[in-house]
């Protein structure tokens, strides 16, 4: 979690507690939040395209398309953006399948993340591994599913698999 030392605004020590930075000395407060991250489950026939990690952390293991927000990015906007920077291809949100709390562990700690997770459809383009994606892989709901490194996304694999 971030650790702030000195008030941003005036320079004094400051107190942090509970998620929030208050300075004593001018009052200025800054409240600490969690990592929002937007992805897609781009569903085709009851199958979900998974991509398998190509870097650090979980490299190897399959996941969601997806990843962190930018500043101010609307969720369903930041999924959209992420979908295409990993394969390359545009998808139509169909449906917000839940929001979801996380960790991910980044460089020497563990932040916690909020999880916007969407459910959409790519019509008949073809995904390509791109960004940090190594591969690209459909995956059928009926079937067992490969093991997901991150209990959301887990979580959320199982409530799609639920409802489609």
């Amino acid at each position: 979690m971030v650790k702030y030392d000195f008030c941003p605004k005036c320079g004094k020590s400051v107190d942090q507690k509970d998620g929030v930075v208050k300075c004593p000395n001018c009052h200025h407060a800054i409240y600490l939040h969690s990592a929002i991250t937007g992805s897609v489950f781009v569903i085709n026939d009851k199958k979900v395209m998974l991509s398998k990690r190509k870097f650090d952390p979980y490299k190897g293991a399959w996941d969601v398309p997806g990843g962190f927000l930018k500043f101010g990015e609307d969720p369903e906007v930041g999924a959209m953006r992420e979908l295409y920077e990993e394969t390359g291809v545009d998808v139509k949100i169909t449906k917000l399948l839940g929001v979801y709390m996380d960790k991910y562990p980044f460089q020497d700690e563990v932040i916690p993340t909020l999880n916007c997770i969407f459910i959409g459809t790519i019509g008949n383009q073809t995904p390509e591994p791109a960004d940090d994606v190594e591969e690209i892989k459909w995956f059928d709901l009926d079937k067992p599913l490969p093991k997901i490194p991150f209990p959301a996304i887990s979580k959320a694999l199982e409530d799609l698999a639920r409802i489609k």
